[in-house]
């Protein structure tokens, strides 16, 4: 409620008393009750504004916060699609030294293979050309990842599934008995999962296969 209506709100509690107290007209006594019940009426009224306008607030803040997840994959998806234009537009320098050596190569096959020649000399070429893609690199690799994360879960589910105990019980077993298709089943969740914090400890160490 803003000061002006607590104030008029006050002012007219305040006018309804004195008419009570000094008047004794009844006609009097009813405009007092009447300015009374305005006055009630402006404070329920201010008290509803007040509401709203926090809830506006409210809205405007989670429209704000919905604008910024709408705008961090639009900047994943332009950066991407930069990189791809790059990728596409990428081509060997024609009178660069990697230029020279794939002639070479080629001139070396002519006249006996010239098919080797040319993918000789393709190699050099394709392997000459360098762009660095650090957001579809980061993209692969979070599409990798969750890729490992499921597959590890649902070979777990599968274990249990087919041995009706949990995925940890089934490996104790396995390390115990000599009951193979438990522990082959039990192996192969592992090494998925072993594969997949050998494949975050890569990314985080900086090197990638």
């Amino acid at each position: 409620m803003t000061t002006k209506s607590k104030q008029l709100v006050r002012a007219g509690h305040e006018l309804a008393s004195e008419l009570k107290a000094d008047c004794g007209a009844v006609d009097v006594r009813s405009v007092a009750a009447l300015l009374n019940e305005l006055a009630d009426a402006l404070d329920v009224q201010s008290a509803r504004s007040d509401a709203l306008a926090a809830a506006l607030k409210a809205s405007e803040a989670n429209d704000a916060d919905a604008r910024c997840h709408v705008a961090e994959p639009e900047e994943k998806c332009a950066a991407l699609a930069a990189e791809n234009a790059a990728l596409k537009s990428a081509h060997p320098q024609p009178f660069g030294p990697e230029m020279m050596k794939a002639l070479d190569a080629y001139e070396k096959h002519q006249d006996e293979v010239p098919e080797t020649g040319m993918l000789d000399a393709f190699f050099i070429l394709r392997d000459s050309i360098r762009v660095t893609t650090p957001a579809t690199d980061a993209w692969v690799n979070e599409q990798r990842d969750a890729i490992l994360d499921a597959t590890f879960k649902a070979a777990k589910q599968e274990v249990e599934r087919r041995f009706g105990r949990t995925f940890q019980d089934c490996a104790w077993l396995a390390r115990r008995n000599s009951d193979t298709q438990m522990k082959g089943a039990v192996e192969m969740a592992e090494w998925v999962e072993l594969y997949a914090a050998q494949f975050r400890g890569s990314q985080d160490g900086g090197t990638r296969e």
